[in-house]
């Protein structure tokens, strides 16, 4: 999740991948007006908003990925697209969306939400459920801090009602970030779902390059102000080693569903600008689409 900065420019994006309902809900939120330049990278600045924690990435203008550095940047048979590169300041939540945040959302949510089934995972993710004797959305305590992985359009509802200061009437799930009311299908599977954030959102789905820049871009790659990319999003050329917490890097690879640890915990592996989660946890939406019909996700998946 990111925050805009200020002022407000709508990104691009650019790249290609499959269909699933994952997400590290990344919606952007402007950054607050701050006095002095910003701290050496060294000190991340990192902030909270509804109680989700962000880091500011900076450094506006940096390059693209240089194709040489990895072709895991580039769609296959796609061509050499240009990712990577972004012109201003915004903000990025650190971890993925989680059980309790998405929990909170729900509740507010179902009075207006016109899927019909309260436990559509789609909408629910993997954890939470609505209890019929309790009428309430319920989860174990214990996957509080677990990633949760609804669709993508559920997931710009939440980015609207984030948006609209989490109010509860029927326009502060249907647009601010998202006109949700475009939201629909053609014959053919393609969609209409609009296809970058509005001007003057205050949260969004990150860009491709939003997503890309905050995980892999290092503006003291090579050396102090010789910035460049990673291959891997947790500040590395090699890549992590499965493992469960306190033994391995990330729980992508892991046998069995990656999904059964908190997000966060493998505290010492984070992206340049101290996100965590890049590898492992859950795969995590961005805006861009492809072939009109699907959504890029990034990150590992199970």
């Amino acid at each position: 999740m990111v925050l805009p900065s200020s002022p407000i420019v709508p990104g691009a994006a650019a790249r290609q991948r499959r269909l699933a309902p994952p997400a590290r809900l990344i919606a952007a939120l402007a950054l607050l007006p701050r006095a002095g330049p910003l701290p050496a990278l060294a000190d991340p600045v990192f902030s909270t908003t509804h109680g989700i924690q962000f880091s500011t990435i900076s450094e506006p203008g940096n390059p693209v990925v240089p194709q040489s550095v990895g072709p895991c940047f580039y769609s296959p048979g796609a061509g050499p697209l240009l990712v990577g590169s972004v012109n201003y300041e915004y903000r990025i939540a650190r971890t993925e969306t989680t059980v309790e945040q998405w929990a909170e959302f729900i509740t507010a949510y179902r009075p207006r939400y016109t899927g019909g089934n309260p436990n559509f995972t789609p909408f629910t993710g993997f954890w939470i459920e609505w209890s019929s004797s309790q009428q309430k959305y319920v989860y174990d305590p214990a996957t509080a801090r677990f990633p949760i992985d609804p669709n993508w359009r559920v997931a710009a509802a939440y980015c609207n009602w984030l948006h609209n200061d989490k109010a509860t009437g029927a326009s502060a799930f249907a647009s601010g970030a998202y006109d949700t009311s475009i939201f629909n299908s053609n014959p053919d599977g393609s969609l209409n779902d609009q296809r970058e954030h509005s001007p003057g959102a205050r949260f969004w789905l990150p860009t491709l390059d939003e997503w890309t820049k905050a995980m892999h871009y290092d503006p003291d790659r090579y050396a102090p102000g010789d910035g460049g990319y990673w291959v891997y999003p947790t500040s590395s050329d090699e890549a992590p080693i499965p493992g469960v917490p306190g033994v391995g890097q990330t729980n992508g690879g892991l046998e069995g569903n990656p999904r059964y640890f908190p997000v966060a915990s493998y505290p010492d592996i984070q992206s340049p600008w101290g996100l965590w989660d890049g590898s492992g946890g859950t795969t995590e939406w961005t805006e861009q689409f492809a072939e009109d019909r699907l959504r890029v996700i990034h990150g590992s998946a199970p």
